[in-house]
C-alpha cells in the first residue's frame, strides 16, 4: 500500500514545476496525516482519580489556595471532600467521569462551584467555576507511606 502511496506521490511531484506548488502539497500531505495524532484524547478512568491530591492554586482567594482532595468509591460512585488549608472541609458531589474529563461540585460560602479536572501525567489539572471566573488548580497525588 505505501508502495502505490509513495510513487503516487513521486508522480505528483515531479509533474509540478513550481518550488512552491511542492512546498505546498507537501504541507498539505503532513497536516492530513498528522492531524489524527495530535487529536488523541485522553481518557481518564476511576482509577486515576481515586485517593488522596494535595492542589494549590495561585489564583484562589487565601484560604482555599492549598489543600487536600480525597476521591473514594461508594458503591461504584466517585464521593469524597476536599479539605483547604484553612481547615474547612466540603463534601464532592455529582462526581462523574465523561467527554474525558471528572467534573464534579462542591459548595463553599452558599455557591456551587462546579470544577472539571483531567490527569495529565500523574497531574491531576483542572478549573473551579466560581462567580468571579474560573480559578485553575494543579493536584499531585499524596503516595502513603511505607510502613516497616
Amino acid at each position: 500500500m505505501f508502495g502505490k502511496f509513495n510513487f503516487l506521490c513521486n508522480f505528483v511531484i515531479v509533474k509540478l514545476k513550481s518550488e512552491k506548488m511542492r512546498n505546498l502539497l507537501f504541507t498539505i500531505l503532513v497536516v492530513l496525516f498528522a492531524a489524527p495524532l495530535c487529536q488523541a484524547e485522553t481518557t481518564i478512568t476511576k482509577k486515576d482519580v481515586l485517593g488522596e491530591w494535595k492542589f494549590e492554586s495561585t489564583y484562589a482567594p487565601y484560604g482555599y489556595d492549598k489543600g487536600t482532595i480525597l476521591f473514594q468509591e461508594k458503591e461504584k460512585d466517585i464521593t469524597g471532600h476536599i479539605k483547604f488549608a484553612d481547615g474547612t472541609k466540603v463534601d464532592i458531589k455529582s462526581a462523574k467521569i465523561e467527554e474525558g474529563a471528572l467534573k464534579f461540585s462542591i459548595t463553599v460560602e452558599y455557591y456551587d462551584v462546579p470544577i472539571k479536572a483531567t490527569v495529565e501525567k500523574g497531574i491531576l489539572k483542572g478549573a473551579a467555576s466560581t462567580p468571579e471566573g474560573n480559578i485553575n488548580f494543579e493536584a499531585k497525588k499524596v503516595v502513603p507511606e511505607k510502613k516497616n
